[in-house]
């Protein structure tokens, strides 16, 4: 007999661990808050941008100039982060990649400070 309880104890937790992941599946795929508590220090040149969507959703960016003013027109580089990347961290990547290119980078929506809600 107690097999069955076993069985139905080890039925009992894997429907409950299925339960809280897909109640929870949002955050657990897009970790906004994470993204959100990883803002480094811009330098004082940096401008930020905001971007209302025509669904009346706001975007947060950021906006590098190149580091050495240059004679000839470089290409602007535009960058989005990874999952839990912040879009500040991103900007200040890329411009360390390339010190010449003016970066400009968003936050996606539901990533703080832009607005909405993160999904696929």
């Amino acid at each position: 007999m107690w097999i069955v309880y076993l069985a139905l104890a080890a039925a009992l937790l894997f429907a409950g661990m299925v339960a809280f992941v897909a109640l929870t599946q949002t955050r657990l795929l897009f970790p906004a808050g994470m993204a959100a508590a990883n803002r480094p220090d811009l330098p004082a040149s940096a401008e930020r941008l905001t971007l209302r969507t025509p669904d009346g959703g706001l975007l947060a960016g950021v906006r590098l100039g190149p580091g050495v003013p240059s004679s000839d027109a470089r290409p602007l580089l535009l960058g989005f982060g990874g999952n839990a990347w912040n879009a500040d961290a991103m900007a200040l990547y890329l411009h360390g990649l390339f010190p010449d290119h003016e970066v400009v980078a968003f936050h996606y929506r539901g990533y703080p400070p832009s607005s909405g809600e993160p999904s696929a």
